[in-house]
């Protein structure tokens, strides 16, 4: 017997039933064994389905899905290790509307599962949440600690303001924002600066 009945009859049901679309890929153990009792009870009598063929379908099932759930279980493992960093992202709609920026940059607050797909929560710096796919990551930046810097508090330093003007003063603390360190530096005239790590020029 042909032992592609059950993909072609997969295809068959696809094409008439909007409500039951599933991709071969897709069938559960019940919708295989389902189509597989259709295919037994209308063999051919004279050349019934061989013991090596109905083995290997059962295989096939059984390899698809534990490939599925090691995906599956791949990409939780990613999502779960993105947790507080800071990402660059494709952003959603942006390939069909030249008015929408086309990346999102910000701080990963959650997972979400949707339709069987995994993706995460991206926080931007104006707090707009965008759900993003893993595949659309384009880039992690690494994970600033904060006891990194934290030799720095009550020392003098010299860096570039957001304006790109240098400044001077001791520092008196760290902050986080968007999962960035921000050192404070106060001023010689009492009013504190926040800067980036990347930006101090001078420390002492």
């Amino acid at each position: 017997m042909n032992t592609t009945l059950i993909n072609n009859s997969i295809k068959l049901g696809s094409s008439q039933s909007t409500a039951t679309k599933k991709s071969q890929s897709e069938l559960n153990t019940q919708d295989f064994l389902q189509l597989l009792s259709v295919q037994l009870a209308n063999q051919n009598p004279l050349e019934p389905m061989k013991d090596s063929e109905y083995y290997a379908q059962i295989a096939q099932l059984g390899t698809t899905q534990g490939i599925d759930r090691l995906n599956k279980q791949a990409d939780v493992q990613q999502a779960q290790s993105l947790m507080g960093k800071t990402v660059t992202a494709t952003r959603p709609g942006s390939a069909i509307d030249p008015t929408v920026t086309p990346t999102v940059t910000g701080t990963v607050t959650r997972m979400i599962s949707k339709d069987g797909q995994y993706k995460i929560a991206v926080q931007e710096a104006n707090g707009n949440v965008v759900e993003v796919g893993l595949s659309s990551i384009q880039s992690v930046e690494p994970t600033q600690n904060l006891a990194d810097y934290a030799n720095l508090v009550g020392k003098q330093v010299t860096a570039f303001d957001p304006n790109g003007s240098t400044l001077s003063g001791e520092v008196s603390g760290l902050t986080r924002a968007s999962g960035k360190i921000q050192i404070q530096v106060k001023k010689s005239d009492g009013t504190t600066a926040s800067v980036s790590p990347s930006d101090l020029i001078k420390v002492g």
